[in-house]
C-alpha cells in the first residue's frame, strides 16, 4: 500500500526518485531546525546524508522548492498522526479532542518538525508565497474540523478556526518553552478547557 504521506507531499503522484527526495527532505528539516531557513543550502543538506549538492539540486530546482515541499511533508506527517487518534475516538466530541491529542503526539515525536514550522510561520509574515501556502494548509485543516463538527456552516467554520488557533498556539508554546512533561500537560489541559468553553459558548451540538 502506498504511504498516504508520500501521496500528499507529491500531489498524489509518485515517481522514481521520490524516496530519495524524502531522504533529502528529512535532512533539510534537521538543517532548518538547527541553522534556520537562511542557513539551509544544498550543500548543508547534502552533507547530512552524504550527497553532493549537485545530487540535491537534481531533485529540487531551488531552495524555495525544498522549503515548500518540506512544509507539505511536515503537514502530511502531522495529519497522519492526528488521523490515527481520530480513528480511535468513539464519539464525535472525542474526535474533536483527538485532534489536540494528535497534535501534541506529533510535536513530541517530531521536535525538529515543530521547529521548522515555527520558523516557517515567521517567514510567512513577509514572504507572500509562503503565506499563500500556509493559508491553503490552514483552510484545509479548518475544513476537516468543520466535518467533525457536523454540517457545513459559517458558524461551524468560525468554531473550527478557533479550535485550530488554540491547538496551533499550544503546540508552538510547547515547542518554544520548557519541554518538561509538567509544562506540556499544563498546555494540553489548558487547551482542552479552552475548547470545551468554546463549544459550550457556541452552543454547538456535536
Amino acid at each position: 500500500m502506498t504511504d498516504p504521506v508520500l501521496l500528499q507531499t507529491f500531489d498524489g503522484v509518485l515517481r522514481k526518485g521520490d524516496l530519495k527526495k524524502i531522504q533529502i527532505l528529512e535532512a533539510a528539516i534537521e538543517v532548518i531546525a538547527k541553522e534556520g531557513i537562511e542557513g539551509t543550502t544544498f550543500e548543508s543538506i547534502g552533507q547530512k546524508i552524504g550527497l553532493h549538492k549537485a545530487h540535491v539540486a537534481y531533485h529540487f530546482k531551488d531552495k524555495n522548492q525544498i522549503i515548500q515541499t518540506v512544509i507539505r511533508y511536515i503537514t502530511s506527517k502531522a495529519q497522519a498522526t492526528t488521523i490515527e487518534h481520530i480513528l480511535r475516538a468513539r464519539t464525535p466530541e472525542a474526535r474533536i479532542f483527538a485532534i489536540l491529542e494528535g497534535a501534541f503526539a506529533w510535536a513530541e515525536s517530531h521536535p525538529t518538525h515543530v521547529a521548522s514550522m515555527t520558523l516557517f510561520y515567521h517567514y510567512c509574515t513577509y514572504n507572500r508565497k509562503y503565506a499563500q501556502l500556509n493559508s491553503q494548509i490552514r483552510e484545509d485543516g479548518a475544513t476537516r474540523i468543520v466535518g467533525l463538527l457536523g454540517k457545513t456552516s459559517q458558524k461551524n467554520l468560525k468554531v473550527a478556526k478557533a479550535i485550530q488557533a488554540i491547538i496551533t498556539g499550544a503546540v508552538i508554546e510547547a515547542g518554544t518553552t520548557s519541554s518538561s512533561p509538567k509544562n506540556r500537560k499544563l498546555l494540553k489541559d489548558s487547551s482542552i478547557l479552552a475548547i470545551q468553553s468554546l463549544l459550550a459558548n457556541s452552543k454547538n451540538k456535536i
